[in-house]
């Protein structure tokens, strides 16, 4: 069996309408690109739960420390 261990993020947005595209857009404005990306919702109130491929990861990083509230 064949593994790899791959370095993702887990970012928390608001569950509604146009959550998912506040982060989105910062990361267009940074060239930071998602090379894959699942959510999780069951459960987190008004909160999603993305788990993110993102590069460069730590310029992906900057931009979800700026944008934190």
């Amino acid at each position: 069996v064949t593994a790899k261990v791959t370095e993702v993020v887990g970012v928390e947005v608001e569950d509604r309408p146009g959550g998912l595209s506040f982060i989105l857009t910062k990361f267009e404005k940074a060239c930071v690109n998602v090379d894959y990306m699942y959510a999780e919702i069951e459960g987190r109130g008004d909160k999603a739960l993305l788990i993110m491929k993102l590069e460069p990861l730590k310029e992906a990083i900057r931009v979800l420390k700026e944008a934190a509230p």
